[in-house]
């Protein structure tokens, strides 16, 4: 079974990242954003918030990201998408060949 994470970054002055506005409207727009398990903020101005702590252990350095995090072979594999297009095909073009 897949679970789908989105991470999200918070700027130091409190607003959202505009790249990640804009990635989540379009998950929005194309009916995925309800199939997210985990949105998780990164805020630039806390090392320790859940997201800048999930970028830290993957070695991510740029937001938004996601993480799919697969379980159906047996063992637990986590695997980062830092470009939309390559995250949908992975988390729902199986479901939906048109999904991009």
């Amino acid at each position: 079974m897949k679970h789908l994470t989105f991470v999200k970054k918070i700027q130091p002055d409190g607003n959202p990242c505009p790249k990640c506005m804009q990635v989540e409207e379009r998950l929005d727009r194309a009916g995925f954003l309800q199939r997210i398990d985990d949105i998780v903020i990164a805020r630039e101005d806390d090392p320790q918030s859940p997201g800048a702590l999930l970028a830290a252990k993957h070695g991510v350095h740029q937001a938004p990201f996601f993480i799919v995090a697969d379980d159906s072979s047996g063992e637990l594999r986590q695997t980062v998408y830092t470009v939309y297009f390559a995250f949908v095909k992975a988390a729902f073009q199986p479901d939906n060949p048109n999904a991009i």
